[in-house]
């Protein structure tokens, strides 16, 4: 990299610096507002004061909301992430365990998105405005317009009840061994990327389409080049940064939403981990694992962003 290039790079990890730490208050704010007592919900409803007062107090709730703030994100940068009101473990290896299926579950996720998105937006550009060009669009509309959890939904009702072919739900755990961990969480990788899969394949097919109107590809063309190979060989690597760009984002995405689907195939990965941890008030875990979340997709970015300087240098000149 050059000199420029990783001002800029040090600019940019200075502000996700900065952006992670706004967020630790804004995320420790927003939860210390929700309606509920943590220790009355722990306690029940008839639990006497003097018990609850004394609950609140083990669980630092009548210390000030500043100290309370500093001893949690201090923890957090240190890996002493508390213990769950609710399992009674520690948060850390409560998350380590949910971590086990949300990030497998993402990177599946990623693979059926690239694999079938960039293909298809290769295949629609090299045929711009003919029919097979429409219809993988029309095709990539279709996969935009409809929810995950929904096409979670009829992949159960196809390869579960129809078909017999695979798991409707549930996780068996990695130590019942790699091919049944990796089958059940084949319906709910297709339900998470096929919906990114046409974003990438539409991002893609614009990407490539404009890229191809410039003179070095008109000139490759010239100089004998079929269609299909001026764009794998001059549109496509100019295009990268647009697609390495949308391809970090759906992976912040998957990391970080993936509530809905885990719910579905009632999956104990991160999200419903999120979605349990609402219900039953159990703050310290709600709060680790929405700023691993946030953590997670500000970090991603910042690679990303180092990333496309590494693909594109004239983007450190424009700083």
């Amino acid at each position: 990299m050059s000199r420029r290039a990783l001002q800029r790079g040090a600019v940019r990890a200075g502000a996700a610096v900065l952006t992670l730490l706004a967020a630790s208050v804004l995320v420790f704010l927003v939860l210390q507002v929700l309606p509920g007592d943590p220790a009355a919900v722990m306690l029940g409803t008839e639990a006497r004061p003097d018990t609850l007062v004394a609950m609140r107090r083990e669980m630092g709730l009548d210390e000030p909301m500043a100290v309370r703030w500093w001893n949690w994100i201090g923890g957090f940068v240190t890996g002493d992430l508390g213990r769950s009101h609710t399992y009674d473990v520690p948060v850390a290896d409560l998350i380590t365990s949910r971590a086990e299926v949300s990030v497998p579950l993402a990177l599946m996720s990623l693979t059926v998105a690239v694999g079938i998105g960039i293909p298809a937006g290769l295949f629609a550009a090299a045929r711009h405005g003919r029919p097979a060009d429409i219809v993988t669009m029309a095709a990539a509309q279709i996969g935009l317009s409809i929810p995950s959890f929904w096409i979670g939904i009829l992949l159960v009702l196809l390869f579960t009840i129809l078909l017999r072919w695979m798991p409707a739900g549930g996780f068996p755990g990695w130590e019942a061994g790699p091919s049944a961990a990796l089958a059940s969480l084949v319906l709910p990788s297709l339900a998470l990327g096929l919906p990114q899969a046409a974003v990438l394949a539409r991002v893609s097919r614009t990407a490539v389409v404009e890229t191809s109107r410039l003179d070095f590809v008109r000139t490759g063309r010239a100089g004998g080049l079929t269609r299909d190979q001026a764009i794998l060989s001059h549109a496509l690597p100019n295009a990268l940064p647009a697609i390495v760009t949308v391809v970090g984002l759906q992976f912040s995405f998957l990391i970080a939403g993936t509530v809905l689907v885990e719910n579905v195939f009632y999956l104990p990965g991160l999200g419903r981990l999120v979605f349990q941890s609402i219900g039953a008030r159990d703050l310290p875990t709600l709060m680790s694992v929405i700023m691993l979340l946030v953590a997670t997709v500000v970090l991603v970015n910042l690679a990303v962003d180092l990333l496309l300087l590494r693909l594109d240098p004239r983007l450190a000149a424009r700083a």
